[in-house]
């Protein structure tokens, strides 16, 4: 039991550091692409 989870916290960990890092290039991707906008304007 106690070995189940502490494998299910270990991938959940996995799938908030993934979820994570995909946030941060989304938030990336939405910054370039107001800059790129406000530059031609």
């Amino acid at each position: 039991m106690a070995i189940e989870i502490l494998a299910l916290s270990d991938a959940s960990r996995r799938n908030l550091d993934r979820y994570t890092i995909s946030q941060a290039n989304y938030q990336q991707i939405i910054a370039e692409t107001k800059e790129k906008y406000q530059r031609t304007e």
